[in-house]
């Protein structure tokens, strides 16, 4: 018998119990299906589903499989390897699909690119469109291309230069100029040419001029970017050349950033300084301010008042009870929400009717690029148009990034269908469409230029001189970043013009939408401290530079334009302990501060000088400090407050072996005695400064002195003709000096004592001649020696 074949059999396996008894390829082929399917969820929500699996996921299966037999614990390992297998695959397939994604964009970008220059070449050669201006012409040819980056947008090479700069001397140049019957110290930012608002202007003009109009006061209120301030420094622009219907003629004043009873305050002090009546504003008591400026208004010939930008924590009836004075002052505000309905004539602006809104953006878009806009954009001008809702402001900017980027329209519109910008996003949030053109801009600066825009939310006003942001960009360049080129000032200033980011003004001032300004200075809060800081003290050496290039009654006029600017400066320098730029502007304003009457301004500043004294420990500065607050205490009737301050002040004078500061708290003792009444005192103190002052050599402490002593003896123990030639004396010192402003002083006391001796003729000659000095620096005091001329029935 042959042998038998036999087949050797596997042992069975016997699963434990409990658990499964999978084959292996069909355990593999269920492990690879789930993993695929959480795998390809998990990379395409990779933030969401990934954390959960690596924190709790993974861990939780771990604990579940451990100490469970072995072909367990290798078959969980195989399905884990198995779903990390398939993430890795779909993660690499995803960078691949992004890499060849983005080739492929910057591929098609390319050849987009090289098509535009060639036909800008082609346009160079060919002959010019008669449409297109010569200055347009010169500017179409110098720009020979506009390099596109994934990153920045633009590379600003010499040919967006050579753009820019033309494009900022274009509309600078365009700016009109304030007329010389407006008096608007922050500028007056009326448009080169409105569009849209004929009909609203013609009626709000005759409303104005109305003199028998029940209600004299009318508000421009509509959302921010709508062409309120425009259409109202038009209408001012145009009814102040109107002698007929306003005399008084008209002043613009800028309520932005003017809040609560401090705002009120400043309030009074703008407007009667914009209207000459520059003693009102020196009152150092806002009620006292308050009610002096309405009683001025209800007498002076009619007069158009208009107030921009008045925001909500700013109380408008307050300012209406005070400043809409019935048959005097017509008055305009323009405001983003209503005001005071009850009380004026609203008119609510809309959004610009559609063919005005396609002219605005063809007109803007041309000014940016002569050559454009093609017959290939001119199909999407409308709808580009609605899709920022026919916003003055928003069309602007679209029109001017369209411009000088060379963008096609075509393009344009599919940048906005992608990113929702339409008509119906906008009525539902008008903001989110602002602030998405606010970035479009954004996005093509180059980074210093990001931060010198950001950097002018720095400057407090409506308005700022061009030097202002020339002198932040060297603060722009970030070494850190690995920036190597210098900052170009111009063409940075210039970019930010281009870009209709800031809007040129007549006298080379510059002025941020109050919009604009709200994103520049969010944008600067991103940028952080690191940023911030350098800018900050670019700022600071800016205005300490213009206060200290401004010394003296000449440079007074200049000081007083750029007033909030300097202000502003001082409270950052505080608020961020740079306390030695602090005092520096204190001592630069000081005078100012005095001979202009800017009480509120002093008031502010001088605590904050003394503050920044103490922390430095710096005892002449803190002598220096505590003098002043004392003058403004006296000044204020605050006796108390002004004795104690002047004795700190003369224990450090004494402390530090400085005759000259002693000399000061001698003198400033003396006036308080001799206000008291306390004559012997008084000339005590006087004689003693007197002869501090002779040993020091100091001619004006000497004449200051002089005129003291004069006025004592002369006025309070009636030898007249002694204080008359002491008087004297401290007059012609003054005239060496040439200080106009006390020459004015000694006029105005020879004055007092001629009426003391009934001589009329001479009375009102030294007032005169007081007033003529005083008129030359702008002192209130003017006002005074006008109302003693009057008093005597002479002409002033």
């Amino acid at each position: 018998m042959g042998k038998v074949a036999t087949r050797t059999t596997a042992p069975t396996r016997t699963a434990p119990s409990g658990g499964p008894n999978w084959p292996r390829t069909i355990r593999r082929l269920v492990a690879a299906a789930i993993g695929s399917v959480f795998v390809a969820a998990l990379a395409y929500e990779r933030d969401k589903w990934l954390p959960p699996l690596l924190d709790h996921w993974l861990p939780d299966a771990y604990a579940r499989v451990r100490g469970q037999p072995l072909a367990i614990q290798i078959g969980a390992a195989v399905f884990v390897l198995d779903m990390l297998l398939a993430a890795a695959i779909f993660v690499i397939r995803d960078q691949i699909l992004r890499v060849r994604e983005a080739a492929e964009a910057s591929r098609d970008e390319d050849e987009r690119q090289q098509r535009n220059m060639a036909a800008g070449a082609a346009q160079a050669f060919a002959p010019p469109a008669a449409a297109i201006t010569a200055q347009g012409r010169e500017i179409a040819d110098k720009v020979d291309t506009v390099q596109r980056t994934a990153d920045k947008g633009v590379e600003q090479g010499e040919a967006t230069l050579v753009l820019v700069r033309a494009m900022d001397r274009k509309l600078t140049a365009a700016a009109p100029p304030i007329p010389a019957t407006v008096a608007a110290p922050g500028g007056l930012p009326r448009p080169a040419t409105l569009l849209g608002r004929d009909d609203t202007l013609a009626a709000l003009m005759r409303d104005l001029r109305d003199h028998d109009a029940p209600i004299g006061v009318f508000a421009l209120h509509g959302m921010g970017g709508i062409g309120k301030t425009a259409l109202a420094a038009e209408a001012v622009a145009r009814l102040s050349a109107d002698r007929t219907a306003f005399p008084g003629g008209a002043a613009w004043i800028s309520c932005e950033s003017l809040h609560g009873a401090d705002g009120l305050a400043e309030l009074w002090s703008r407007v009667a300084r914009a209207l000459g009546l520059h003693e009102i504003a020196a009152l150092p008591d806002a009620a006292t301010r308050r009610a002096a400026l309405a009683s001025a208004l209800a007498t002076r010939p009619r007069t158009l008042l208009a107030l921009d930008n008045v925001e909500p924590a700013l109380d408008a009836y307050a300012a209406l009870d005070t400043l809409a004075a019935a048959g005097r002052i017509a008055l305009l505000l323009t405001a983003r929400q209503p005001v005071a309905p009850d009380r004026l004539r609203a008119v609510e602006l809309p959004p610009l009717p559609d063919p005005d809104a396609v002219h605005l953006f063809t007109q803007r878009l041309t000014q940016a690029d002569p050559s454009r806009p093609t017959a290939g954009d001119l199909p999407h001008i409308p709808a580009l148009a609605a899709a920022v809702g026919a916003l003055p402001l928003a069309l602007e900017q679209l029109a001017a990034y369209a411009g000088a980027q060379q963008r096609p329209l075509a393009a344009l519109a599919a940048d906005l269908a992608r990113d929702g910008i339409n008509a119906a996003a906008f009525r539902a949030n008008p903001q989110r469409t602002l602030a998405a053109t606010f970035d479009r801009s954004w996005d093509v600066l180059l980074p210093r230029q990001r931060r010198l825009f950001a950097g002018l939310s720095l400057l407090a006003g409506a308005s700022l001189p061009r030097a202002a942001a020339l002198a932040l960009a060297p603060a722009t360049v970030a070494t850190t970043e690995g920036e190597t080129a210098d900052p170009d000032p111009d063409a940075d200033t210039a970019a930010l013009v281009t870009y209709a980011l800031v809007e040129p003004l007549a006298n080379e001032r510059l002025r941020l939408h109050p919009l604009l300004r709200e994103y520049a200075a969010a944008k600067l809060r991103d940028l952080g401290p690191a940023v911030a800081s350098p800018l900050g003290d670019a700022l600071l050496a800016y205005w300490i530079s213009d206060a200290r290039a401004h010394p003296g009654f000449d440079g007074m006029d200049a000081l007083e334009a750029e007033a909030p600017g300097l202000i502003g400066a001082i409270a950052w320098a505080h608020e961020h302990q740079r306390y030695h730029e602090v005092l520096s502007i204190a001592h630069a304003l000081n005078r100012f501060w005095f001979v202009r009457g800017r009480i509120d301004e002093a008031r502010f500043a001088r605590p904050l000088a003394l503050e920044a004294a103490t922390r430095l420990k710096d005892m002449d500065e803190q002598q220096w400090a505590e003098h002043e607050l004392a003058v403004l205490n006296a000044g204020q009737g605050l006796l108390a407050e002004a004795r104690a301050g002047y004795e700190r002040a003369l224990a450090l004078a004494r402390q530090l072996g400085d005759p000259a500061a002693e000399r000061d708290e001698t003198h400033a003792l003396a006036g308080l005695e001799h206000n008291a009444g306390n004559l012997d005192e008084a000339q005590a103190g006087y004689e003693q400064a007197l002869a501090l002052a002779r040993r020091l050599g100091d001619p004006s402490s000497e004449a200051l002195e002089l005129r003291n002593i004069g006025r004592l003896v002369g006025l309070d123990r009636g030898r007249i003709a002694e204080g008359r030639q002491l008087i004297d004396q401290s007059r012609a010192i003054y005239e060496r000096l040439g200080d106009v402003y006390e020459i004015g002083r000694c006029h105005q006391q020879l004055a007092w004592l001629d009426e003391r001796e009934r001589k009329h003729d001479e009375v009102i000659a030294h007032y005169r001649e007081a007033l003529r000095r005083f008129e030359q620096v702008q002192s209130p005091d003017a006002e005074d020696v006008r109302a003693a001329l009057r008093e005597l029935g002479a002409a002033p």
